[in-house]
């Protein structure tokens, strides 16, 4: 089995291909601040909430 027939059955990116891996660290980063922004808005809600 190739590399590439293993890597398109389980759905992970080309790790060869440092554009893919660029773009998926961005939207890892997008993740992350969305992430925190949510959890931002969660612990202020609650907050309100304890008033």
């Amino acid at each position: 089995m190739k590399p590439t027939e293993i890597e398109k059955l389980s759905g992970l990116p080309y790790l060869r291909d440092t554009h893919n891996i660029s773009r998926m660290a961005k939207n890892l980063s997008n993740f992350i601040r969305a992430f925190s922004l949510f959890s931002r808005m969660v612990s202020l809600t609650a907050r309100l909430e304890n008033v």
